[in-house]
């Protein structure tokens, strides 16, 4: 072949003068940069150089000849007296990649399907052999470019796109392809700054993209000695001898480079994306020589007094919800006033991200695709002058003896052991902000915590936050005299529709608790509320006392808990309605533990307002507790308490037998009610009497009515 080759190396859009400034780097002149791509002159040699070394690049491909293509016949013809014969064997399987459409050719499927058929004509006339065509993994790939009436057709030096690299094969919904964090990584400069010594930081690691290709970059590993396969294997041009020496010469630069690199960290507070990142690590062999850590973001300091933090946040565009995005945005700009000002702070930022919550002023933007979204790279450059931050900001350790939240938690233990003991409780609220300062709530379950973070107000300063929130994680597993991995944490956020039920994981991990000589399935992890409310404990009594010989009915029963008590009580009967099918099937399960007989004990998947609004049987006891507001799918319209709940009551009140009685409940604080709007009830407020101890600092946990009607 001629010594002067075309080739077309494709990239990312908006990466393409990054991708220039890398195949300068490695020897190559007179490029020419287009959206999407470079072009250039070379011998063979940059074909397998580029495959080898290219961190930025998608696919390198050969040209190998450039005909009319103004229709199907004009493309048949011309590509049957292609010579064919100088780059695939008969017997080797191919593939034909189409791209491209004019005025005849209106669908690249028809122009793949003419090249396709002139390529096996040729061999059949030539050698009577028909090759056979692969589209997934073919011996040989050739790609075809359609613009206006020429075609050019070229040979896939690369085979699977080259960002591919083979170590990342446990990812996250938005994570970074490989060769698009390394193009970020380059626009940061880092492959100077890792010759220089600085440290590379990532505190939302996702599945570790930016920590392997920085590492990669940093050890002069490259990438290509990772694949195990490219395009060019199997294509008759294909030189040993230049390839085995180009990978020779790589393996030694790669040997070199691990014996100089500087601290790369990272990590993430998720701990499934850390086990991940370890994952995908471990596949390259540079798990050592990565430090990571399952850390909250306030958390993280600098290590040295120099260095490049990058990091992919959340955009908000498939992952979390808006709140926590703007939190997370308000921490690291705060990060960056606070500790990282000697460092490059850089972060990707999809166009509808809030960048107004970092309060911040960037040096330098740079746009980008990341897949389908369109993001910005926001870089804020070093300023030298700054105050050593890791002297300004150290991460406290805390001992139970020097924390006020400690000393907390021993006196409400103090308080609440005697009653604990004497009523065999089994799970309870032992503190919940009792100083405000640490925004949390804390239930005990047997042998596990629950520890509740509820949302600072924008006023608080977020580190602080995120500091004492590490204290109470510290202290409590002393003072409570258990395991760390035994302390669960969730966010709790303000409420909307149905959130208190979203799922927050996918553990089923489910743990059998006691109340009141009865058993229960609850669910510590997966949502935000357990399958039991602890406040309603007094509540599910008043019903067991209540139920004897009773047709019971429980509206918007939840996981059954209620009913449980009911039958419990010796209830005749129970007719228990929800609209999740879900949490029906726990109150099943919560009934099979209590050996219950669920011919007497109906579930009924509802929309509460339907079924009740239809229904003509009576029951002896009702037990309303519905949701402050709801606006499930499943249901017509939305659900809002203090808007429908005299609808509501009026409809239960309509099934009550003359004598019965409906408790009515709801954890709306600000809601008021009106017994004007229904006089044929007589109300009796319940709720300081129903209130248990552990929620003694809360009256407005709940309201409870007992209703009855007036003959």
């Amino acid at each position: 072949m001629s010594s002067a080759l075309r080739w077309v190396i494709t990239c990312p859009l908006h990466i393409e003068k990054l991708l220039d400034q890398e195949l300068r780097s490695l020897g190559y002149k007179d490029l020419k940069p287009s959206a999407g791509k470079v072009s250039l002159e070379a011998p063979l040699e940059a074909g397998f150089r580029i495959c080898l070394w290219s961190r930025l690049a998608n696919r390198v491909l050969l040209q190998l000849g450039e005909w009319d293509g103004k229709d199907g016949d004009s493309i048949y013809q011309n590509a049957r007296e292609f010579p064919w014969q100088e780059h695939l064997h008969p017997n080797q399987t191919f593939s034909i990649s189409f791209h491209g459409t004019n005025q005849h050719i209106r669908h690249p499927h028809y122009g793949s399907q003419r090249l396709k058929d002139a390529l096996v004509d040729h061999f059949r006339d030539s050698t009577g052999i028909r090759p056979n065509v692969d589209p997934k993994n073919p011996d040989v790939s050739f790609w075809a470019h359609l613009e206006a009436d020429q075609l050019k057709l070229s040979l896939d030096f690369s085979g699977v796109s080259l960002h591919q690299r083979g170590y990342r094969q446990e990812q996250g919904l938005t994570s970074l392809k490989e060769n698009l964090a390394a193009a970020l990584l380059w626009q940061c400069g880092w492959p100077v700054k890792a010759k220089n010594g600085a440290a590379l930081l990532d505190p939302m690691c996702g599945s570790g993209t930016i920590l392997a290709e920085g590492f990669l970059m940093a050890a002069d590993w490259a990438p290509g000695l990772i694949r195990k396969d490219f395009g060019f294997k199997s294509w008759l041009g294909f030189d040993t001898g230049i390839w085995k020496r180009l990978r020779q010469e790589a393996i030694e630069r790669r040997a070199d480079g691990l014996d100089s690199l500087p601290p790369i960290f990272g990590g993430d507070h998720s701990e499934q994306a850390i086990e991940q990142t370890k994952n995908n690590l471990q596949r390259l062999g540079i798990l050592d020589h990565i430090q990571l850590e399952s850390k909250e973001l306030a958390l993280w300091e600098p290590n040295q007094d120099t260095g490049l933090l990058l990091s992919d946040p959340p955009y908000g565009e498939r992952i979390g919800q808006s709140s926590e995005i703007k939190k997370i945005y308000r921490t690291l700009g705060q990060l960056r006033q606070q500790r990282f000002l000697n460092w490059e702070f850089s972060v990707i930022l999809a166009e509808e991200s809030p960048w107004e919550e970092f309060q911040l002023r960037y040096d330098k933007r740079h746009p980008f695709r990341n897949g389908a979204i369109p993001c910005q790279l926001y870089r804020m450059l070093p300023e030298p002058l700054a105050e050593s931050n890791s002297q300004k900001h150290s991460i406290e350790s805390f001992t139970v003896n020097d924390s006020a939240f400690a000393q907390r938690l021993k006196k409400n233990l103090r308080r609440l052991e005697p009653w604990v003991k004497k009523e065999k409780i089994q799970c309870y609220r032992l503190y919940d902000k009792d100083i405000p300062e640490y925004g949390v709530a804390v239930d005990v379950y047997g042998q596990q915590i629950q520890i509740q973070e509820y949302d600072p107000p924008k006023n608080i300063n977020l580190l602080a936050a995120e500091r004492r929130l590490l204290e109470v994680l510290q202290v409590i597993p002393e003072v409570m005299n258990c395991k760390s991995e035994s302390v669960i944490l969730k966010k709790r956020k303000r409420q909307t529709g149905l959130n208190q039920y979203d799922r927050l994981a996918q553990t089923q991990e489910r743990l059998v608790i006691e109340e009141g000589g009865l058993k229960f399935w609850v669910n510590l992890r997966d949502y935000l509320d357990t399958g039991i409310f602890l406040d309603h404990r007094p509540t599910r009594s008043l019903i067991r006392e209540m139920a004897e010989n009773k047709r019971f009915l429980n509206l918007f029963c939840y996981t059954g808990t209620g009913t449980v008590y009911a039958a419990a009580g010796g209830a005749k009967s129970s007719v228990s309605v929800d609209l999740s099918g879900n949490y029906l099937g726990w109150a099943k399960d919560n009934f099979s533990l209590n050996s219950l007989d669920l011919r007497r004990h109906i579930l009924v998947k509802a929309d509460c307002r339907e079924w009740i609004a239809n229904q003509k049987g009576t029951f002896d006891l009702i037990f309303l507790d519905p949701p402050t507001f709801s606006n499930s799918k499943s249901m017509r319209g939305t659900w809002d308490v203090q808007r429908d709940y005299v609808e509501m009551l009026h409809h239960a009140s309509r099934l009550l037998e003359k004598s019965g009685i409906l408790l009515f409940s709801t954890n709306n604080r600000k809601f008021k009610l009106d017994q004007g709007s229904l006089p044929n009830l007589h109300f009796q407020d319940l709720s300081s009497e129903l209130l248990p101890p552990d929620f003694a600092r809360n009256p407005k946990i709940h309201q409870v009515w007992k209703i009855q009607r007036v003959n």
